[in-house]
């Protein structure tokens, strides 16, 4: 018994490219990501106006600490007698409302630092330090080349033959092989070509494999009788 594959010639493309945008109205006071270099999710890319806006998380903050304080001190009047039900109520109301508003707070602050959404490159910044941007103008763009994904065609006679998660391999043309897995195959054909779209996941760690190259695919298909030679 041997494996069966299936070649097919591909291209390279990230996994996901997401122009990151602003949420939220104002001018561009950082701007500490570098194109072309590696960003950790969650990493800031642009920051607009976040004083007065964070000055008011810190309010909130203290505020919602100080309800804390109370309503556990309230509760421990309670538990002795010294306090009644009714005013324990209140400070929890109060303290509902405090946490109520540090929540609001935090989310307005967070509008206005637009963040990586995934861990990638930041291939290129589109707006930078004293900029003003509103609701919808792009920071920058941050693309996913761990892993990227190459992209294939298969014929109608080969189509029904590849399954999700088979195995395969990628070939460039430089000789370098790595292997993969079947991600996505359309269920639909194009209707011009009429050819089916197959994805292939690689792995890409060092982002060593760059988006745009040519590349064969060989597609694990089944297994076949080996006759010994």
């Amino acid at each position: 018994i041997r494996p069966l594959y299936l070649s097919l010639s591909g291209r390279v493309e990230a996994a996901r490219t997401v122009t990151v945008k602003a949420e939220t109205t104002g001018t561009i006071t950082t701007a500490p990501a570098t194109e072309g270099r590696v960003v950790e999710k969650g990493a800031l890319l642009c920051g607009l106006d976040i004083e007065g806006k964070g000055a008011r998380v810190r309010v909130a903050e203290s505020e919602a600490q100080t309800k804390q304080k109370s309503y556990t001190a309230t509760e421990e009047l309670v538990a002795k007698g010294w306090a009644n039900e009714t005013r324990l109520a209140q400070a929890k109301a109060q303290l509902e409302t405090a946490q109520a508003a540090l929540d609001l707070a935090r989310s307005e602050y967070s509008k206005t630092q637009m963040r990586a959404p995934f861990k990638g490159v930041f291939e290129k910044r589109l707006a930078d330090t004293g900029e003003f941007l509103g609701p919808g103008g792009s920071c920058g763009v941050v693309v996913e080349l761990d892993p990227i994904v190459v992209i294939t065609d298969a014929p109608e006679r080969n189509a029904g033959q590849i399954r999700i998660d088979a195995p395969a391999r990628l070939k460039l043309s430089d000789g370098a092989e790595t292997p993969g897995r079947v991600r996505y195959i359309a269920k639909t054909a194009d209707p011009t070509t009429r050819m089916f779209r197959v994805e292939v996941e690689v792995a890409n760690p060092r982002n060593a494999i760059p988006v745009g190259r040519v590349a064969e695919i060989r597609i694990q298909t089944g297994q076949g009788d080996a006759h010994k030679v």
